[in-house]
């Protein structure tokens, strides 16, 4: 029999379990699958409960230190065979609720529109706290019914309902908003977007996912893509103050396997990036009567009501204990760009954004969501696109000292792993756009392209992007360096013929709009051109 599939892995998630499943329960699911780990808040008792009385699976698990609880929980039940050919599935979160607008506000009715299609990638609407500094019991309430316009960027990270069967092979590890994919199996007409129209077949990020590549940009649908006529997911990833501070404590489940600093998502910078006001959006509201019966029906349950008591109480506790520690509850601010009087006013860090045409910037995300390691000639938006992504390390090398000093100081409280370090070239004094405006340092115009290379802890990239000052000799520099295979971005390449000669070194793989890329490999050249690739670390183009 065909089931209709709600699929999740939870931690300490106590206070919204009940709400969360009772509502998708009114919508249409018919199993639900729950992975848990290391919960102390009553969260393992309340879904033992659910699950003694046949509502959920749970699957409990005690997990290593340092182990991805999604990442774990994709592979156990990939593992598992824990979805059948035919059912259908989402993957959602405990602070995620889909919200359908087809129809009655049914999965029934989304699965209509969706048809023939194998599945839909459904976009975020972010909510905010609504005003409430402390949790009023709900989250299906009048209380939260404020959200980010449509235009805010992080509305286009996107879950999947999918069919499964033949071409998809169950959940990705990395890129968990979409299945894993058997290469080629399956063509963008395959999968629809929240408006119900096909996904653009000539996107790279949709390209990549359709080749079988598990990434972690795959979460985004363009721009283009993006429409919430027939469905949407709420997100409630702020909440409330005071149960933001519980999900501080708590850490990523995504990125757990990252250590120390660089599990850092849940900080007050996430918090007022994402306590989004602007809007109105009270479309879910129309469920609340389904989902209040659904909700006496399993509070009746043997045992329910009793682990719902028990939540209450120990998060009581902790929110207590927290209080002690920190003070009174406080809505998060922006960090300060640096120390001033205890009293001055804390400015929100500079946003920096990325201003590549949409298929050059498809192509950079898409390159960075798979890089370890990335290079930047020339910091900026992409910066910040890779400080966004899965790189372990990121260096950005700027003439312009001023701008230099601007883009540390935004990443001050995005990057608090340190995992950007932004390397001032000096090539004496620049005019726009980190030109030098003459050549009184023209001996050390080299060190523009050569400078990081020889730096103190730089790494081995794996992708560079081109977008600064001294292109071709940056190029050149890339060629003779490189221990192994890179990926390069030249930017402003197609129509700047003074760049066109690397050619006879090396030729692009492919052409995207202005942007050529090229797949290098460590490379000598005949001594008969020295003078040629010298006479590049002089050209400041």
């Amino acid at each position: 029999m065909v089931q209709k599939v709600f699929f999740s892995a939870v931690k300490n998630e106590g206070p919204f379990l009940l709400e969360w499943i009772a509502y998708h329960r009114a919508i249409g699911f018919d199993r639900m699958v729950i992975y848990s780990n290391d919960c102390t808040d009553g969260s393992h008792e309340l879904l033992e409960a659910l699950a003694q009385a046949g509502i959920i699976d749970h699957h409990p698990r005690d997990l290593k230190p340092g182990q991805s609880a999604q990442v774990s929980a994709a592979q156990a039940a990939n593992a598992a065979g824990v979805v059948a050919p035919g059912d259908w599935v989402i993957w959602l979160d405990a602070d995620e609720f889909l919200n359908i607008h087809a129809g009655a506000g049914h999965l029934d009715d989304l699965l209509a529109e969706i048809g023939e299609a194998r599945g839909m990638l459904i976009p975020w609407r972010i909510f905010g706290d609504g005003g409430n500094l402390t949790f009023p019991g709900r989250v299906l309430s009048e209380a939260f019914t404020r959200a980010a316009r449509p235009t805010f960027g992080a509305n286009r990270e996107s879950k999947t309902l999918f069919r499964a069967g033949p071409g998809i092979e169950g959940f990705a590890e990395v890129g968990i908003n979409r299945p894993r994919l058997t290469p080629g199996a399956l063509r963008a007409v395959d999968f629809l977007t929240g408006s119900g129209q096909p996904l653009d077949g000539a996107s790279l990020r949709n390209l990549d996912w359709l080749a079988g590549r598990d990434f972690a940009a795959s979460k985004m649908v363009a721009s283009e893509e993006y429409g919430t006529e027939l469905a949407q997911v709420n997100h409630y990833c702020v909440r409330t103050p005071d149960l933001f501070r519980l999900k501080r404590q708590r850490g990523r489940g995504y990125r757990a396997d990252a250590t120390g600093a660089a599990n850092t998502r849940h900080q007050d910078d996430f918090y007022v990036r994402h306590n989004r006001n602007g809007a109105e959006d009270r479309s879910i509201l129309r469920m609340l009567p389904e989902t209040e019966a659904e909700l006496a029906a399993l509070r009746a349950l043997p045992g329910v009501a009793q682990a719902e008591a028990l939540v209450a109480r120990r998060t009581a506790g902790a929110l207590a204990r927290l209080e002690a520690e920190e003070g009174p509850v406080r809505r998060p601010r922006a960090a300060a760009a640096a120390a001033g009087p205890k009293d001055a006013t804390i400015a929100a860090p500079e946003r920096f954004e990325l201003t590549l045409p949409e298929a050059e910037a498809e192509v950079l995300r898409a390159a960075y969501a798979r890089a370890r390691v990335i290079l930047e000639y020339g910091s900026g938006g992409s910066t910040f696109v890779a400080l966004d992504g899965p790189a372990e390390a990121v260096f950005a090398v700027e003439s312009d000292a001023d701008w230099a000093r601007r883009i540390r100081t935004a990443l001050r409280a995005g990057d608090p792993g340190r995992r950007v370090r932004v390397h001032h070239a000096d090539i004496g004094k620049t005019g726009a756009w980190g030109k030098p405006v003459n050549r009184r340092a023209a001996e050390r115009f080299h060190l523009y392209a050569t400078g990081i290379w020889d730096a103190e802890k730089f790494r081995q990239p794996d992708v560079v992007l081109i977008d600064g000052r001294f292109r071709a000799a940056c190029f050149m520099t890339v060629l003779l360096r490189t221990t192994s295979p890179v990926t390069v971005l030249f930017d402003d390449y197609t129509e700047r013929p003074e760049y066109h000669w690397i050619e006879d070194y090396l030729t692009p793989s492919r052409v995207v709009g202005r942007m050529a890329i090229f797949e290098a490999s460590p490379m000598a050249f005949p001594t008969d051109d020295l003078s040629r690739v010298v006479g590049a670390y002089a050209d400041w183009r």
